[in-house]
This record gives structure tokens, C-alpha cells and sequence, in this order.
């Protein structure tokens, strides 16, 4: 059974789907423009988990995914991530 949405929930989902996306172009745009290795490296592993964000949220809003399982095992498995890259956000990074 797929996961029902109110139009609140499906509006806030898009939105979040916005930001990641601006927050991947933005990963993207620092990896390629630092001579750093260490650095692009981080970038590049942050727009690939972000990445990760953006297709399950598509799923979610597409009916696609059918187990609420699914959702919480991946963001358990991601909550130091999400921290990390939330504090990196914040700190040096304006949308």
C-alpha cells in the first residue's frame, strides 16, 4: 500500500525536494571548484547522499515507495550525515 499525503505533507516534501536540490547544485559547484582533494572528495560524497535525499523524496511523492521501514532505516542509517551536512549548510552556505 503506498503512502498516503495530505496536501500539507506533499507541499512541504516538494519544498524540502527544492532546497536538497539547490544544496546538491551547490556540493557540486564547491567539489569542482576546490584544488583540494580532501574537500572534493567531502563535496562529492555529500551531492551523492544528497542525491540519495532528493530520489526518495521523488519516490515518496510518486506513490513509489510502500513501507515506512524504508524511509526510517535510511534516515537512521544518515542522521550524523544529515547533522554534518546541516552544520556545513548553516555555517557557510546562504540560499
Amino acid at each position: 500500500m503506498a503512502i498516503k499525503l495530505t496536501e500539507q505533507e506533499r507541499m512541504l516534501l516538494e519544498k524540502q525536494k527544492e532546497l536538497k536540490e539547490i544544496c546538491l547544485q551547490k556540493y557540486m559547484d564547491y567539489a569542482n571548484q576546490t584544488n583540494n582533494q580532501q574537500l572534493k572528495r567531502l563535496f562529492n560524497k555529500y551531492a551523492l547522499q544528497v542525491q540519495e535525499n532528493i530520489e526518495t523524496i521523488h519516490q515518496i511523492l510518486n506513490g513509489e515507495l510502500l513501507d515506512l521501514s524504508e524511509i526510517i532505516d535510511y534516515n537512521q542509517k544518515d542522521d550524523n550525515l544529515d547533522y554534518v551536512q546541516s552544520s556545513i549548510m548553516y555555517c557557510f552556505f546562504d540560499y
